[in-house]
C-alpha cells in the first residue's frame, strides 16, 4: 500500500486515524501496530513472518545487552549486528553478487550460473537499520530496552516510515513510545494533516509531473538528445528527487504527528547550501545521523593521519550509495559525492568562501544534479553518456517531441521558488514556523485547515485520473 493511492487516502487512512482516536491510550500502540501489519502485508505478505521473526530475535537481544556484562553483552550485540546484516546483505545484494559472478564467468568463457532471483522486502534497508539503532543504544547505555514486545514492534514496524523512512532512531523515539499523551491534542494534530497534504501534494503534483518529462528523455537514444535535452531532465531530476522524497517524509513525519510521536525533520532547504558537505547536512538529514553515528564515527571519523580521515568520509558515502540499492550506478552516484566533499575538506571549500553566493549554490546544484544522473538511471554507460552529453554543449535547442509541457513549466517554476527560497533566512524561518499553529487566531487555523482541503482535493483527482507513480525510494 502507499500513501498516493485512493486506496490508502479514502479508506485504510481515514478508518486507522477514526479507530485509533478512539482508542484508549494505553492500547493505541497495539491498535498502530495492527494497522501496520496491515499495511505492509497488503504489498508484501509474505515477508510479514520473517520480518516478525526477526523483530522477536532483536527485542530479546536487546534485554541481554541490557542485562550482561563484559564479552557476553558484547557477543549478544554482535548477534544482533550479524542477524540484521545478513538479512540485509542477502536480500538486497544476493542478486548483485551472483550478477557480477555471471560476468565475469561469461568474459572467462564459462557456464553461467543459474538462480533464482530474491526478492526484495518492502522497507528493508530502512527498517534494518532501525533495528541496529535499538540495540547498538542499549549497548552504549543511551537508553533501556522497551519492556512490551508490541512497543518495539511499533518503533520499527509503524506504517508512517517502515517503507521509506525517515530513520527514527530509538534513541529518538524511546519516551514518545511509552507515553505520548501529552501530545495527543489538536495542535499537533493540525501540524499533521498540514505537513501530510503539503508532502502529498509535493509528490503527486510537483514530483510526478517533472518525472513525466524525464522519463521520456531518458527513455530516447541518448544519440537522438541534445545537450539542452539532457541539461533540462538532470535539473528537472534533481526537484523531482528532492520534492519525491522530502513530500514522502512530510507525509511521514505529519502521520507521527497525528499519532503523538514527534520524528526527526528529513530536509532543511537542501538546495539553499552554499557548499556540497552542507547540502547532505540538510537533506536526508536521519540517514546522514544514522551513518554519522553508527559507521562513520566508530570506523574513525576525523581521527588518524594522513588519508585515513578523507578515506573514512569517501567510504561513508560510497556505502550510501550501495545502501540506497545494489548497481553500479548507485556506487558511482556514493563514489562521486564523497569525492566532492573530501575535495571540499582538503582545499574546494576556502576557494569557494572567497566567491559570490549565487556560484556556490550553483556549483552545489550541478554537483548535485551530476550524481542524480546515475541515482536515476540504473545503467552506467547510459548514465555517462547522459553526462558526457551535458556537458559537450552540442545541439543547444530542445529535440522535436521531447518540447516540456505548460504543465511541467508550471511545476518546476514552483519546485524552483520553494528549492531556492531558504537562501533568505527570514523567509526559510516563516516557512519553518508554518506548520507551528499554537496560538494561532481562529482565522489562521481555517485558512490552514481549508490549504489542506484544496490540496487533498487536487491530490486526489490527479491520483484517480493518472497511472499509479510509485515513491522513488519505495525501491529501497
Amino acid at each position: 500500500m502507499s500513501f498516493n493511492t485512493s486506496l490508502f487516502l479514502l479508506y485504510f487512512f481515514p478508518v486507522f486515524l477514526i479507530l485509533y482516536f478512539l482508542t484508549p491510550p494505553r492500547f493505541k500502540n497495539l491498535m498502530a501496530f495492527a494497522a501496520s501489519i496491515l499495511f505492509y502485508a497488503w504489498g508484501a505478505p509474505k515477508f510479514v513472518f520473517l520480518i516478525l521473526g526477526i523483530l522477536i530475535i532483536d527485542f530479546w537481544l536487546g534485554d541481554k545487552i541490557y542485562e550482561s556484562t563484559g564479552k557476553k553483552r558484547k557477543g549478544y550485540l554482535i548477534a544482533s549486528l550479524v542477524l540484521n546484516l545478513s538479512f540485509l546483505f542477502y536480500f538486497k545484494y544476493f542478486n548483485f553478487f551472483v550478477d557480477n559472478v555471471n560476468v565475469i564467468f561469461t568474459a572467462l568463457g564459462l557456464h553461467e550460473n543459474n538462480f533464482v532471483r530474491v526478492a526484495l522486502p518492502l522497507g528493508i534497508s530502512f527498517f534494518s537499520f532501525q533495528e541496529m539503532s535499538y540495540t547498538i543504544d542499549i549497548y552504549r547505555g543511551k537508553n533501556p530496552p522497551l519492556k512490551k514486545f508490541t512497543d518495539y514492534a511499533l518503533f520499527v514496524f509503524l506504517f508512517s516510515h517502515i517503507t521509506a523512512g525517515p530513520i527514527v532512531t530509538y534513541g529518538a523515539l524511546a519516551d514518545d513510545l511509552i507515553d505520548r499523551r501529552q501530545k495527543l491534542n489538536n495542535d499537533y494534530r493540525l501540524q499533521g494533516f498540514l505537513l501530510f497534504f503539503i508532502g502529498l501534494a509535493k509528490k503527486v503534483l510537483i514530483a510526478d509531473t517533472l518525472g513525466v518529462q524525464i522519463d521520456h528523455v531518458y527513455a530516447t537514444n541518448p544519440d537522438h538528445l541534445s545537450s539542452l535535452d539532457c541539461w533540462l531532465a538532470a535539473i528537472a531530476a534533481n526537484f523531482q528527487l528532492y520534492f519525491d522524497f522530502a513530500g514522502y517524509s512530510d507525509m511521514a513525519i505529519g502521520i507521527g504527528k497525528l499519532l503523538g510521536f514527534d520524528f526527526p525533520t528529513n530536509f532543511d532547504f537542501p538546495f539553499s547550501a552554499k557548499s556540497f558537505a552542507e547540502l547532505w547536512r540538510r537533506w536526508n538529514i536521519t540517514l546522514g545521523h544514522w551513518l554519522r553515528d553508527y559507521l562513520y564515527i566508530p570506523i574513525g571519523g576525523n581521527r588518524g593521519r594522513g588519508i585515513m580521515p578523507y578515506f573514512n568520509i569517501w567510504f561513508v558515502f560510497v556505502v550510501c550509495g550501495f545502501w540506497h540499492a545494489a548497481t553500479w550506478s548507485d556506487f558511482c552516484w556514493g563514489a562521486w559525492c564523497g569525492f566532492i566533499v573530501v575535495l571540499e575538506a582538503l582545499f574546494l571549500l576556502k576557494f569557494l568562501e572567497k566567491v559570490p553566493s549565487v556560484v556556490r549554490i550553483g556549483y552545489v546544484f550541478i554537483s548535485f544534479m551530476i550524481g542524480v544522473v546515475f541515482f536515476k538511471i540504473h545503467d552506467v554507460k547510459l548514465a555517462f553518456r547522459i553526462v558526457e552529453k551535458i556537458f559537450s554543449f552540442h545541439g543547444m535547442a530542445l529535440t522535436p517531441g521531447l518540447y516540456p509541457t505548460n504543465r511541467f513549466i508550471f511545476y518546476i517554476a514552483i519546485a524552483i521558488f520553494f528549492s531556492f527560497v531558504g537562501v533568505n533566512q527570514s523567509i526559510r524561518k516563516w516557512l519553518n514556523q508554518f506548520f507551528d499553529v499554537s496560538d494561532s487566531s481562529a482565522l489562521v487555523v481555517t485558512s490552514k485547515m481549508l490549504l489542506c482541503i484544496i490540496l487533498f482535493g487536487l491530490c486526489l483527482a490527479e491520483i484517480v485520473s493518472t497511472d499509479f507513480k510509485p515513491f522513488m525510494y519505495y525501491k529501497f
